[in-house]
C-alpha cells in the first residue's frame, strides 16, 4: 500500500465557529511549497477543501507567508462564500433527511 506525505498542518481560528486548516508540503520538482486550504466547522466533523496555492518560500519563512496569505484572505472576505456554502449544504442535508424520514415512517405503517 502506498501513501502520500501530506506535509505539515497549520490551523487558524476564524472566531465564528469555523477554522482554516492549511496543509503544506515542499514539492521538489517545482521547488515550491504546495499549500492546500480547508475550511472546517468547529462543532462538527466537517471539512471542505477550498483551494491550493504554490508559494516560493524558504523552510524558515513558509509559516509566516501562509499566515500573511490567510490574513489577507480574511480581510478580503474570501472565506465568507465558503462558509455560506457549508451552511447551505447542511440545510439541504437536513431538509433531505426530513423528507427521507417521512417516507421511511410512512412505509413502515
Amino acid at each position: 500500500m502506498r501513501y502520500e506525505n501530506m506535509g505539515h498542518v497549520i490551523s487558524f481560528d476564524l472566531q465564528d465557529g469555523y477554522s482554516i486548516r492549511c496543509n503544506y508540503n515542499f514539492d521538489k520538482e517545482k521547488d515550491m511549497y504546495r499549500v492546500t486550504l480547508f475550511l472546517t466547522r468547529n462543532d462538527l466533523d466537517y471539512i471542505e477543501r477550498i483551494d491550493t496555492y504554490w508559494l516560493d518560500a524558504a523552510k524558515t519563512t513558509i509559516k509566516h507567508l501562509i499566515t500573511e496569505l490567510i490574513e489577507r484572505k480574511c480581510k478580503e472576505g474570501f472565506f465568507d462564500y465558503y462558509i455560506e456554502r457549508i451552511i447551505y449544504t447542511l440545510k439541504c442535508f437536513d431538509k433531505g433527511n426530513d423528507i427521507l424520514e417521512c417516507v421511511r415512517l410512512y412505509e413502515e405503517k
